[in-house]
């Protein structure tokens, strides 16, 4: 198994890296990659404003254009999770480590409404931009 969590976007040759990914990965090898998915509602809808355009990340990738690199580098099976895969009792644990006053928890409202619109579609679309790709080998 190999993971890449919020990394792919920030390499500069990512061919070179997932060709080797391919190399090292052995057959029936899981590959996880997290990062934005510019197909999702959230990125389309922010245009050049939405929050994922950061210094040090060089390129973007979609749930379609992140399948078709990873088939032509032997990847056969996918599960993509359309935004995180992580249980929201997680997220919210991990973000109270940053409150610093009772009144932060009101960020919980913020993360939890995400988390849900990260669950719903309309018309198949998908109303965040966040990704967690399986790729099996």
């Amino acid at each position: 198994m190999i993971t890449l969590i919020e990394v792919i976007e920030h390499l500069e040759k990512p061919q070179l890296v997932f060709n080797k990914l391919s190399a090292i990965l052995k057959k029936d090898g899981l590959l996880v990659i997290q990062t934005a998915d510019f197909e999702g509602l959230q990125a389309k809808e922010c245009g050049s404003s939405y929050h994922y355009y950061l210094p040090g990340h060089l390129y973007y990738y979609s749930f379609s254009n992140l399948k078709n690199i990873l088939i032509k580098n032997g990847f056969s099976h996918f599960i993509p999770f359309f935004g995180v895969d992580f249980p929201l009792y997680a997220k919210l644990l991990k973000s109270r480590g940053n409150f610093k006053s009772p009144k932060d928890y009101l960020k919980w409202f913020t993360i939890s409404l995400y988390h849900l619109k990260s669950k719903i579609r309309i018309r198949s679309e998908r109303l965040t931009s966040s990704l967690v790709l399986y790729a099996f080998k």
